[in-house]
């Protein structure tokens, strides 16, 4: 219930799409050829910010993007990310073929009133394709995941 509700006030709150933040991060602090594997609504002191994190061959860099007015700051100085999941995001880089802002379209076109307030690159245990796994709040009243398969964009069931 807890989730829900910040998820729901997260939604409420955003005025910016996941989308437009990675835009921000990448032209305040990540460059542009980020690769950027998780944007997540936050909140700290108040307010809500989208929390981009990226990971590169120099590690894992974290920005924060005011969900209410793109407004680029630093995110805090604790990694998003171990550096075991780091290794692993960089070792599957070249299966995924889908950004997160194409994920973010394709799961938003399966619930078109929806707001992201979530999402990430999930690796199976497996060894299976890499997944955008995207939470997206619907009219505030009901709390969804789409799966999007990061190699090929299919909508997973």
């Amino acid at each position: 219930r807890t989730e829900f509700l910040q998820a729901r006030d997260a939604a409420a709150a955003a005025r910016v799409v996941p989308e437009q933040a990675v835009g921000e991060a990448r032209r305040a602090a990540l460059g542009a050829d980020a690769w950027v594997v998780k944007a997540e609504l936050v909140r700290e002191q108040g307010a809500w910010w989208w929390e981009i994190t990226s990971v590169s061959d120099a590690g894992v860099a974290s920005v924060r993007v005011d969900a209410a007015g793109a407004r680029p700051t630093p995110a805090p100085a604790e990694p998003a990310l171990n550096d075991e999941q780091a290794a692993a995001l960089r070792a599957a880089r070249e299966r995924v073929t889908v950004t997160l802002e194409r994920a973010a379209e394709i799961a938003r076109a399966q619930h078109l009133a929806a707001k992201i307030v979530e999402i990430e690159l999930e690796l199976g245990d497996d060894g299976g394709s890499p997944v955008w796994e995207v939470e997206l709040m619907i009219a505030g009243s009901e709390l969804v995941d789409v799966k999007v398969n990061a190699e090929t964009g299919a909508v997973i069931d």
